[in-house]
């Protein structure tokens, strides 16, 4: 695993860092199920508006947003992420100590989900505001399996913008136009992390991967954010973002990081 500064370092230089091993895998395991039945039990009640606990994120239904309860193995994934000494130290140099635990939740693709075009959690700030951290609860080996892809060095300026087929070409020689070929994927084993900020740009890969049995992709998400940047991913949860777990209004959602794990039980 890196050192502290070195996550911290590619972070403020690429806008993103891995770290591995975060989880085990009987933690992985329970997590996977937890968001599997979650999602089966949103499906049910796809027609009850009032309470729903999973939706399309950036692309059709074959990728979910989906809400947890505050479950033993969900108290536990928190707790092994704030365990990392890397992972705090990256917190507390980027966005503070003060900094909110703002969500909790997990994302789910099916084989045969198409590429999310490349867009940032957040609107552009001039600093990091919120740290997103996206843990794999199964293996993405390969870009069959539609890795989340990260445009390096895209968190810092605001010219960054992309273009897909619906949008038309700037002139030539502007600054900051990006493409879907523009993404790197990024692989991970079952229990690594990837802390992206949240203003680079970055996107769900197509999961073509069926044989021999079509699999799951299962992620746990996390955003950190400083303590007056709710507001921030408040706005963009209109599209991609829901509550931490299922059942809190959003007075309870915000926690300090320092104490995170003893409140997610809440």
């Amino acid at each position: 695993m890196p050192t502290s500064s070195l996550v911290e370092d590619s972070l403020r230089a690429q806008g993103y860092s891995q770290l591995r091993g975060v989880l085990d895998d009987d933690i992985c395991t329970r997590l996977h199920a937890d968001a599997t039945q979650s999602d089966l039990e949103s499906a049910r009640r796809l027609f009850d508006t009032a309470s729903p606990t999973a939706k399309p994120i950036h692309s059709s239904g074959w990728r979910h947003n989906i809400m947890l309860s505050a479950t033993e193995a969900v108290r536990e994934a928190a707790q092994c992420l704030f365990d990392i000494q890397q992972f705090r130290t990256a917190v507390a140099a980027l966005l503070g100590r003060d900094a909110t635990v703002y969500e909790l939740a997990a994302m789910q693709s099916l084989p045969g989900a198409q590429a999310q075009p490349l867009h940032r959690d957040t609107l552009f700030s001039p600093a990091c505001e919120v740290l997103t951290v996206f843990i794999a609860l199964t293996d993405v080996p390969d870009e069959n399996w539609g890795p989340t892809a990260v445009v390096p060095a895209t968190h810092d300026k605001a010219c960054w913008h992309y273009h897909d087929l619906h949008s038309p070409a700037c002139p030539p020689g502007s600054d900051g136009c990006l493409h879907a070929t523009s993404a790197r994927p990024v692989c991970v084993a079952r229990g690594d992390a990837l802390v992206i900020d949240s203003r680079v740009f970055h996107c769900g890969g197509q999961q073509l991967h069926l044989a021999p049995t079509p699999t799951i992709r299962s992620l746990l998400l996390a955003a950190v954010a400083v303590a007056a940047a709710g507001h921030l991913l408040a706005a963009h949860r209109r599209t991609s973002r829901h509550i931490i777990v299922h059942g809190s209004s959003p007075s309870q959602v915000p926690t300090s990081w320092a104490s995170a794990c003893s409140s997610c039980s809440r």
